[in-house]
């Protein structure tokens, strides 16, 4: 199970072990740089990026965090 957010510049997604899994186990995060890579052919890992769109993400979609 999937979840993306995408901003002007990023986008973000977090792949989960399951559909319902409550204890937000990731399996892997990528994060899309739309203005560096246009072709989406690099993730690129930005900690602090990451951190402030998946915090996003989980208020979105309403994902607890544990």
């Amino acid at each position: 199970m999937g979840y993306a957010i995408r901003t002007i510049k990023y986008r973000y997604v977090e792949l989960y072990k399951r559909k319902n899994d409550k204890k937000r186990n990731i399996l892997a995060k990528e994060l899309i740089d739309h203005i560096k890579d246009l072709n989406e052919n690099m993730t690129n890992l930005n900690i602090q990026t990451c951190k402030n769109l998946a915090i996003l993400l989980r208020k979105n979609f309403n994902i607890p965090d544990n």
